[in-house]
């Protein structure tokens, strides 16, 4: 994660979302959206504790600028030291995890298209 932090910077968080991040129960459960494939979706960074959020990122955003490719929204168990950091400021409880390639169990949600 150092080379990420090196990157991004020491903190992206306000102290309430550090606060925040530190009372959480994990592992926790994480969605992500897109279109593609779930290989495509799960590459991202960008996490959410909101499925409505990841279901808005999956079948809304991408309509907004033409991606026709199939909405897909996955899901994962995360634990505490593969997130970088939380932040919530538009509402979205997004979950920075910077290395979701070393996520043990990521699946597709059931019902996503």
């Amino acid at each position: 994660m150092d080379e990420f932090i090196e990157e991004w910077g020491e903190s992206l968080m306000s102290e309430a979302e550090e606060r925040e991040l530190k009372a959480m129960d994990f592992p926790l459960t994480v969605y992500r959206g897109g279109t593609g494939t779930v290989e495509e979706v799960t590459t991202g960074i960008s996490w959410t504790l909101k499925p409505e959020i990841a279901s808005f990122y999956a079948n809304e955003w991408p309509q907004r600028w033409g991606d026709a490719r199939e909405p897909v929204i996955v899901s994962a168990k995360v634990d505490e030291g593969e997130v970088f950091a939380f932040l919530n400021d538009r509402g979205e409880a997004e979950m920075l995890i910077p290395y979701p390639d070393q996520i043990d169990t990521v699946g597709r949600v059931t019902g996503s298209q």
